[in-house]
């Protein structure tokens, strides 16, 4: 866990909701992946192209970890009417973070590659952007060694000094 007091009771706080709310998230990856091919979609946003390209993932790679991750954070976005008139979103969306490793040859060497790809649909509909992927390795100190739970939710690297507080 991260250092800073403020960071520790963030996440006392959104560490108890995702417990809560990320196997509703699994259920709805799961259903999503059983749903015949004809009645979903997923398609790669704008800023998931530049990230995907940025950060080298080949489309297979993101396919695979939303086919064989798995979900490891949730949240649910609510905006007013006016919010959501102005900025032309709708009301609500799910937010999921799905993680994924796979082995892959670097310099001769077997090693592991991880990828965290983020999601967004509307509650219920099996139309799915993915707006973001990225390797969890990037900023290795806001993650457990595996890189399945977030230990740090301030975004300041020096404050975890990329060691898990217990």
């Amino acid at each position: 866990m991260c250092l800073t007091a403020a960071c520790q009771i963030q996440a006392a706080i959104l560490e108890a909701a995702l417990k809560k709310w990320t196997p509703v998230g699994q259920a709805e990856l799961a259903s999503w992946r059983e749903t015949p091919a004809g009645d979903k979609s997923i398609i790669l946003g704008k800023h998931g192209v530049g990230r995907k390209q940025i950060r080298q993932y080949a489309s297979f790679e993101i396919i695979s970890a939303i086919l064989k991750g798995r979900v490891i954070e949730r949240r649910l976005v609510k905006r007013s009417s006016a919010e959501a008139a102005q900025t032309k979103l709708p009301p609500v969306e799910v937010k999921l973070l799905v993680a994924h490793s796979f082995p892959q040859t670097r310099d001769g060497k077997q090693v592991t590659r991880h990828i965290h790809v983020a999601v967004v649909f509307v509650p219920g509909s099996r139309h799915w952007t993915i707006t973001t992927v990225y390797d969890p390795e990037d900023d290795a100190d806001r993650w457990s060694e595996n890189y399945t739970r977030r230990i740090c939710w301030c975004h300041s690297k020096q404050n975890s000094g990329g060691k898990e507080v217990k």
